[in-house]
């Protein structure tokens, strides 16, 4: 499953893999790079992560990767 979009409405992690963890591989949900990696603090963002590969990781089926991709903005002056 790519993207796994964990702030999305049904994305709940501990269900996905709950539900579909032996039928599936998830592909993302690594990190959310909407309302946490842009806002949160360096240990915050951390856990976060941690938290998710906790979830997501046992018994395989696991390819870690951000929600989405993550824009960079380049200004020259």
């Amino acid at each position: 499953m790519n993207p796994v979009q964990i702030s999305a409405r049904g994305m709940d992690p501990e269900r996905l893999k709950r539900e579909f963890g032996d039928q599936i591989s998830f592909w993302g949900g690594g990190v959310d790079t909407q309302h946490v990696l842009p806002f949160a603090k360096t240990e915050e963002v951390a856990e976060h992560v941690k938290k998710l590969i906790k979830i997501f990781a046992p018994r395989g089926g696991y390819i870690y990767a951000s929600v989405h991709n993550i824009q960079l903005v380049c200004v020259f002056m």
